[in-house]
């Protein structure tokens, strides 16, 4: 039976909450999610013979409660097409409220990260778990597959699909990856404070991220659209979790014996 250990657990700890925050779009439902998966983990210990590692039988559990969650509470995702009206049709910032090179960078990147973020709601929740899988975590096929509940080839299929559709809709309409795109995160910045999507108060006082491309450091990707999504934050929010980690531990430990 496999030895689980407290920093073990934190590293998959911070992997399903990020897989999570992708997934819903929402630190909270993000935070509650993580709790849940680890509780259902921690139940179903006994059951887990080594096969897999440790985290691909846990990512497994999340994949299962993130997908049935949200098609419980969504029926539908947005759709590129509703978001697609969104980007195209504004008007551009031509920088009226006088911010700083330093306040714009700020606010461009908590742009970029929303779109990212939001361009994944477009996906349905198998499309989007993969691709956050595949893409954003580049984590290989064969674990990708097993996560997924199904066989690499329905796997890289899948993941293709997805990919595509995010592609096609950044290449036509986001600036990121076409220049003479319409939507570019600097002409966003008016409307994304008049909707309350930048919040300056708060970022001014946010220590600078870790972005999820540093937790994937010397990974030689040149896919440019991933790229984009890899500068979303990984955020480590084991750390304020040890009481939790310690109560998994200790039930697995319980279970497994």
């Amino acid at each position: 039976m496999h030895g689980v250990s407290e920093a073990e657990l934190a590293r998959i700890w911070d992997m399903v909450f990020n897989l999570a925050l992708n997934f819903l779009h929402d630190e909270s439902a993000a935070e509650e999610a993580t709790q849940e998966v680890f509780v259902k983990a921690s139940e179903a210990f006994a059951s887990f013979r080594g096969e897999s590692a440790l985290g691909t039988w846990i990512y497994r559990i999340a994949h299962n409660h993130l997908v049935d969650a949200r098609r419980a509470a969504f029926a539908e995702p947005i759709s590129f097409d509703i978001f697609e009206r969104d980007v195209s049709d504004f008007v551009p910032y031509e920088n009226e409220l006088g911010l700083t090179e330093a306040e714009t960078a700020l606010y461009v990147e908590e742009i970029k990260v929303g779109c990212t973020k939001a361009m994944l709601q477009c996906l349905d929740a198998e499309d989007r778990f993969a691709y956050i899988l595949g893409k954003l975590f580049a984590l290989p096929g064969r674990e990708c597959a097993e996560i997924s509940g199904m066989g690499e080839e329905a796997f890289r299929q899948r993941l293709s699909r997805a990919s595509r559709k995010v592609e096609n809709f950044m290449r036509h309409n986001c600036g990121l990856v076409n220049e003479s795109a319409t939507c570019h995160c600097r002409k966003r910045i008016r409307i994304a404070l008049d909707r309350g999507r930048i919040r300056a108060d708060i970022l001014e006082r946010r220590d600078p991220p870790r972005r999820i491309r540093d937790y994937l450091a010397g990974m030689n990707d040149l896919d440019a659209v991933a790229e984009a999504f890899r500068d979303n934050p990984f955020i480590e929010r084991s750390r304020l979790h040890a009481d939790d980690i310690r109560r998994a531990v200790a039930l697995m430990e319980r279970v497994a014996t």
